[in-house]
């Protein structure tokens, strides 16, 4: 069985009756799947990124850069978990299994 990381990209949050909401915009302007054991990248994000939606169907790692590479020391993601941070468009997310 291959371990994936999930990839939605937003660009804003939304809005509801005029006010910003603390939830992404949807849809997403991209999507990913990131399939991994040893640091892997994400493909480039798209330029107009600022939030990411990240959910793994394994425990793992990751790493937000230009060139990123991540480790067993890196933020830590819990299988099955949505997480939503904060990106640079044009940044790549890497991706590891902690343990291979």
């Amino acid at each position: 069985m291959s371990n994936n990381l999930y990839v939605a990209e937003f660009t804003r949050l939304a809005t509801a009756g005029g006010l910003t909401v603390q939830a992404p915009e949807f849809p997403p302007i991209a999507e990913q799947k990131v399939t991994f054991t040893t640091s892997t990248p994400s493909g480039a994000f798209n330029g107009e990124t600022r939030i990411l939606r990240l959910n793994a169907d394994a425990d793992c790692h990751v790493n937000v850069g230009a060139a990123p590479v991540a480790t067993a020391a890196m933020y830590f993601l819990k299988a099955g978990v949505e997480y939503f941070i904060g990106v640079n468009g044009g940044n790549k997310i890497a991706v590891y299994d902690g343990v291979s």
